[in-house]
């Protein structure tokens, strides 16, 4: 908490920009999925248990992806992913507990986008999203909630308006 220090894995995913990023605190290790290396969307899965990281190869995975909004719900033991970009904005919501991505359908979600907030709100047990970008020209000031079975639009009184590039976390 007083300073950085550099960790020194033996090994390292290929470095990339805007993967998604989680801890499943359950299993104690750091999630990663996708991303990208100056091209193409990434669709690996790696593990950061604090001493190296280790490549995950689950049958069944979500499209590469990048700009995606991914959190970690407690209450039910899962990382849950919703959109990014692969190739376009995608609005499909995945859940992965630890050896495969299991796609979920909910009735009601987000629209298509990237580069949105997520977190997970332990009070509510419901992962909460925030704004991203629809296209290059629009963001959205949404706020959704994802209760494990379905997104609901929620109406807060106060928004920061619209927005992508954001990053959000849960503070009790």
């Amino acid at each position: 908490g007083a300073t950085w220090t550099p960790a020194q894995p033996a090994t390292i995913p290929q470095g990339r920009q805007q993967p998604g990023l989680v801890f499943d605190s359950a299993r104690e290790v750091v999630v990663m999925f996708g991303g990208a290396v100056m091209g193409p969307p990434l669709g690996d899965t790696w593990e950061y248990d604090g001493a190296d990281w280790i490549e995950i190869a689950p049958a069944v995975s979500p499209s590469n992806r990048r700009s995606h909004g991914m959190a970690y719900d407690s209450k039910r033991g899962l990382v849950v992913m919703f959109g990014g970009n692969d190739g376009a904005p995608t609005d499909d919501t995945w859940e992965y507990d630890g050896e495969t991505w299991t796609e979920v359908f909910p009735a009601d979600k987000p629209s298509p986008r990237e580069v949105m907030g997520m977190t997970y709100d332990p009070t509510s047990a419901r992962v909460v999203l925030f704004g991203g970008r629809i296209d290059q020209a629009l963001s959205s000031d949404e706020t959704w909630a994802y209760d494990g079975v379905n997104w609901t639009l929620l109406a807060p009184m106060n928004s920061p308006g619209t927005r992508g590039n954001n990053a959000q976390a849960y503070h009790p």
